[in-house]
């Protein structure tokens, strides 16, 4: 599946080694879950003004241990990635270290402890070295665990007694995935598994449960958990797609535009003096409208609302499934419905909150949420033509134009971005239709020619009518 540029073997003894891939993909995951990373740290700053030094250390394991599982190109560093995740987790659910970070943190802990016993049990199915059919139905489960689906789906709104920084980070865009990445890493062609029904089903059901959990949820932060546990059951059900790199282009485009929905509700419950109930919510002070904008941003990526990248990346993994019953598919788009429900909740939090009760000012730098903004509008539309393809040499040129906005952010060049985004917007509005073609092409295309012709000639021609 990754094309790699560099293998690093790291022999142990004459058995035992730890293996590091460098691909572009590996890059790319990299590049988001150090930018993520470092936002959220920023922001954890101004929630936590006495913020210690164990917070500090946990943080750094866990992003340690996301770093090993991207780079692992071996099973001991995959259980290194794993455990570290499932330690560290379970240590930062419980800073407070009172009765709901105690009961949540447990129950983090049990149910990851089952995804960990699948884990040693695919490894002692691979080293047999039997690729079968078995083999993946453990990593499935094993990806369950990690990724809340039904029956596993207890620990994520219990794991929100941690700190929003936390839950911004490890239960919106990283921990939740590193099952889904796991299993897309073995490319096994997910619709000839016997029984892919039951899984369908499955996924289904998370997305339900999620969606109609998220319209009756009083607590703000287990409303966008339950919205999380939604969209995990649609990336999920993205394994059922056609071209299985739509499935990554929505897991990253959710990470980011997640956690910074959970950075927002920081900022809410910093100004409500730490009360989540939604009953309690009396006002909230918007500093030039860029909080609204940013969370209504958001919402409208969730709701994948056109010119967005949340519609780019969802609505072509929709278009892509391969799924033949008419009755799967209305019942999927009921659920996908509830999306629009649980989102209008959360707009109308913030709209209809009165300003008169709200004297306190709360000190953070606006600039790290602007490059999410900026990152969210600008970038799909790149990806759409190209990670499908695997033409990774334009991938790089998106991973270094990420990079030279993030320069520039560290710069506070806050007009020059402003600027970009408005002159994108106009750019999105008005090649809002070209693009849902191009959508349609690129589909045509994969079907018609993806057997004979190569990459190249394949995204030339893409090129060529984008500029018809």
């Amino acid at each position: 599946m990754f094309m790699p540029l560099m293998v690093v073997e790291i022999y142990l003894n004459a058995e035992v080694y730890c293996s590091f891939l460098t691909s572009i993909s590996s890059l790319i995951f990299l590049y988001i879950l150090s930018m993520i990373f470092s936002k959220i740290m920023k922001f954890a700053k101004s929630y936590l003004p006495s913020i210690s030094t164990e917070f500090l250390m946990l943080m750094v394991a866990f992003y340690t241990s996301m770093v090993l599982m991207i780079m692992s190109n071996s099973w001991m560093v995959i259980f290194l990635g794993w455990e570290g995740l499932g330690v560290t987790s379970y240590c930062l659910v419980l800073y407070w270290k009172n009765w709901n970070s105690v009961t949540g943190s447990y129950l983090t802990l049990m149910t990851n402890r089952v995804g960990d016993a699948f884990l040693l049990m695919s490894f002692f199915v691979l080293s047999m070295k039997i690729k079968s059919v078995q083999f993946f139905l453990l990593l499935l489960v094993l990806m369950m665990t990690k990724s809340c689906q039904v029956p596993f789906s207890g620990w994520l709104p219990a794991a929100m007694a941690a700190p929003t920084p936390v839950s911004a980070l490890v239960h919106s865009s990283t921990l939740v995935t590193a099952g889904v990445y796991i299993v897309y890493l073995f490319e096994f062609p997910f619709n000839s598994l016997g029984g892919s029904k039951i899984f369908l089903v499955i996924f289904l059901l998370t997305m339900a449960m999620g969606s109609w959990s998220a319209l009756l949820e009083v607590d703000m932060k287990k409303i966008v958990a339950f919205s999380t546990l939604s969209q995990l059951g649609l990336i999920s059900l993205g394994f059922y797609s056609l071209i299985s790199g739509m499935l990554i282009l929505h897991l990253l485009t959710h990470a980011i535009f997640k956690s910074l929905m959970f950075m927002i509700m920081g900022m809410l419950i910093m100004s409500m003096y730490g009360s989540q109930n939604t009953f309690n919510f009396s006002s909230f002070h918007l500093y030039n409208y860029v909080s609204l904008f940013l969370i209504i941003l958001s919402l409208l990526n969730m709701m994948s609302v056109m010119t967005t990248s949340g519609f780019f990346s969802k609505e072509t993994l929709l278009l892509l499934m391969n799924l033949n019953k008419t009755l799967i598919i209305i019942l999927m788009i009921f659920v996908l419905s509830f999306t629009f429900s649980y989102s209008y909740r959360i707009i109308k939090i913030f709209l209809l909150a009165e300003t008169s009760l709200m004297s306190n000012h709360i000190s953070y730098n606006k600039n790290y949420l602007i490059t999410y903004s900026v990152f969210l509008s600008f970038s799909a539309w790149l990806w759409l033509n190209n990670f499908c393809y695997m033409k990774y040499d334009f991938l790089l040129t998106l991973f270094l134009l990420g990079l030279w906005m993030s320069l520039f952010t560290m710069f506070n060049f806050i007009s020059l971005f402003s600027t970009l985004l408005k002159l994108n917007n106009i750019f999105m509005k008005f090649f809002t239709k070209k693009y849902l073609d191009l959508a349609i092409l690129d589909m045509a295309f994969y079907k018609m020619f993806v057997s004979n012709m190569d990459n190249s000639l394949l995204v030339l021609s893409l090129l060529i009518f984008m500029f018809i």
